[in-house]
């Protein structure tokens, strides 16, 4: 199928959409929970760290279903994790 991309363009939109649904995931409630966000690099894994004082279980789980296509696309695990201040 040609939608008038080439493979370079396909691959550059790939990105940024997986980036944007991750990043959409993380206000899947609409409540804007997230506090402060943290995202590390080590060991070929990308943590992504939420802060906030609101449970954030709809967004974790958003935001791992969503991150499964940033795997595929950059080949990079990620791992989500919730740190709660209270």
């Amino acid at each position: 199928m040609d939608n008038g991309l080439r493979r370079a363009e396909r691959v550059a939109a790939a990105k940024l959409a997986s980036l944007l649904r991750m990043a959409d995931a993380l206000d899947a409630s609409r409540r804007q929970k997230v506090q402060q966000l943290r995202v590390s690099l080590r060991g070929g894994r990308l943590g992504i760290t939420v802060t906030s004082q609101d449970n954030v279980d709809l967004e974790r789980w958003s935001f791992t279903s969503r991150s499964q296509f940033f795997e595929s696309v950059f080949g990079i695990p990620v791992d989500f994790k919730w740190r709660n201040v209270q």
